[in-house]
């Protein structure tokens, strides 16, 4: 499947190549995006050398601070352009988890800047949809 994760920046110079790195050494099948709104701390243009080492990362400049919001908003618009499948969105300043980011076995994983990580494994997906599916039937008590 083709996978694209989408990275806004403003002035993260520092933490950029650290989390591409990282990025890719723990899933080198995907792409990256970085969306820069003008860093005045060079971040656009270490995203610039970046890209010119690795193929998979793009970037794209925008004039200004625009917001985190319309950086999301841009990313994915560039992955349906594209014919991404599955889109994902990082900050570029570490508030996730850095370590441990996918298990053995694992299809995903979810973190957030307040819990630890939650691997899910694609049985556990198809075992949750499975019981979604049946809690949706007519006369079931929680449909």
């Amino acid at each position: 499947m083709k996978a694209l994760i989408v990275i806004p920046t403003y002035n993260e110079r520092g933490n950029l190549e650290p989390l591409v790195t990282q990025i890719l050494a723990t899933a080198p099948e995907v792409d990256l995006l970085v969306i820069d709104d003008a860093s005045q701390d060079g971040t656009g243009e270490l995203a610039d050398e970046l890209h010119a080492r690795l193929p998979q990362l793009q970037v794209l400049h925008r004039p200004g601070k625009l917001g985190l919001g319309t950086a999301y908003l841009r990313g994915f618009a560039y992955a349906m352009e594209n014919g991404y499948e599955l889109v994902f969105e990082m900050d570029a300043d570490f508030s996730r988890a850095r370590a441990g980011w996918r298990g053995p076995g694992c299809w995903l994983a979810l973190h957030s800047r307040w819990r630890d990580a939650r691997l899910v494994r694609a049985a556990q997906v198809h075992q949750r949809r499975r019981q979604r599916v049946r809690a949706h039937r007519p006369g079931h008590p929680h449909s």
